[in-house]
């Protein structure tokens, strides 16, 4: 160690200063860092790395909020361009009269809610009070993923020949392939709907 008074080098374990003769012991006890001294200068640090953690932990968390917002939206329009595919089929089908071609594309919920015959003579006699549809415009689409799968529910308002009505109508995803699994007409021109429920109800 250097010697406090003189500035002298000294090797390790000097009792005395090679320079002026100074005692070295009691300066390197005041030297060497101890537990209380730790102890007192932990406690300063502490607040400003704790302080410094925590912005950085907030700064992460909301990149990762950001993150999750840029890319949420683009996951709903995704899953819609998935589904919707089946919706428009499904419409063609009605619209052609082909009521057996539309059942087709049904899951296993609204199988068990409808079987077939019932399914054509319900459709075909909504047909015959709303008439042709003539125009649709999308007022409501989310999708998600629950125990049972992914799901997707859109909503249309439909100009048809006779009237308006709100089409709601909810798939899930079964194998590769999107079914529908519940479809509500709401029309004051009709009198029931042909929903079995909400997603994962049979």
């Amino acid at each position: 160690m250097r010697c406090p008074i003189c500035d002298s080098p000294n090797p390790d374990g000097s009792t005395a200063c090679a320079g002026c003769g100074a005692g070295l012991t009691r300066w390197k006890a005041a030297f060497t860092p101890s537990a209380a001294v730790l102890a007192v200068v932990w406690p300063r640090l502490r607040p400003a790395w704790v302080l410094g953690g925590c912005g950085g932990m907030a700064a992460a968390l909301l990149l990762l909020l950001g993150t999750c917002v840029f890319f949420a939206e683009p996951a709903l329009v995704a899953g819609e361009k998935e589904f919707a595919p089946a919706v428009e089929r499904y419409l063609a089908r009605v619209q052609a009269h082909d009521y057996r071609g539309a059942y087709a594309d049904f899951g296993k919920a609204m199988r068990e809610a409808f079987p077939e015959q019932d399914f054509v003579s319900l459709d075909a006699s909504r047909q015959a009070h709303l008439g042709p549809l003539r125009s649709k415009v999308r007022t409501f689409v989310q999708s998600g993923v629950d125990r049972e799968g992914p799901w997707g529910i859109i909503v249309y308002r439909g100009i048809f020949e006779r009237g308006e009505a709100t089409v709601s109508i909810t798939l899930r995803r079964e194998g590769r392939s999107w079914r529908i699994v519940s479809i509500l007409y709401d029309s004051p021109t009709l009198l029931g709907d042909l929903s079995p429920g909400p997603p994962g109800t049979a």
